[in-house]
This record gives structure tokens, C-alpha cells and sequence, in this order.
């Protein structure tokens, strides 16, 4: 969109309701999404306060309920140019792999100072 930062995609209307929608990638400083490829994308509908607030996300793998003494502190596990983004992370090992799961704030994404400041 002109004259907005650039994780900003634009807006959409769901049930009469206009959501402002963004890149999460983008605005977490991972991979830009290649809008030029495809007219969907897999949105993660948040809303913060009365903010409702769109994320387009790569994928959406599943859902999975995390109890909350094991999600760990970021630091150390992530970039930490993504911990300013995240409540914490959750470390699972899964056959021989070890994964590392972010757990992101949304108030933060929302209140994000990208979002405010126009490139």
C-alpha cells in the first residue's frame, strides 16, 4: 500500500468489519512473501483491545494447546531480533530433531513500531 510501512499487505473486509492485514514474515525480518505468486494466503485472524488485525502467514501446520510452565524464555533459542515479538518459546524433540516452537505476542505484532512508521 502507498505511504505504509512495508509489512503492510492492505486491508480486507470480513463480516462488515475493516482489518488492516500484514506480512508477519516481513515484519519479523524472515522471508518476504511473494505476493506475485498467489491471490491466497493463510491469515491468522488476532485481535488486540478492540484492534482486530490480519497475519499472513506461509503456512498453518495445525493447532496445539502448550501448557503454560513450558514455555521457556526466547533468549538464547532465537534470533533476537525476534524476541521483542514473542511471549517465549517451547523446545520439543521430535524423533531425532529437535524443534523449536515460537509463541508470539500479538500485542506486541499489533503495537509493533514497523507498523507505525512509514518506509
Amino acid at each position: 500500500m502507498p505511504n505504509m510501512p512495508a509489512p503492510m499487505m492492505g486491508l480486507m473486509n470480513r463480516r462488515s468489519r475493516v482489518i488492516w492485514v500484514v506480512d508477519l514474515a516481513q515484519l519479523l525480518g524472515l522471508s518476504v512473501l511473494d505476493a506475485s505468486s498467489t491471490q491466497q494466503y493463510m491469515l491468522i485472524l488476532i485481535q488486540v483491545g478492540a484492534v482486530p488485525l490480519g497475519l499472513v502467514v506461509h503456512q498453518v501446520e495445525g493447532i496445539m494447546r502448550l501448557e503454560p510452565n513450558a514455555v521457556q524464555s526466547p533468549i538464547g533459542q532465537v534470533a533476537t531480533s525476534l524476541v521483542p515479538y514473542l511471549r517465549g518459546c517451547v523446545l520439543q524433540q521430535q524423533e531425532q530433531k529437535r524443534e523449536i516452537l515460537l509463541v508470539l505476542d500479538g500485542e506486541a505484532i499489533a503495537h509493533s513500531p514497523i507498523l507505525r512508521n512509514p518506509t
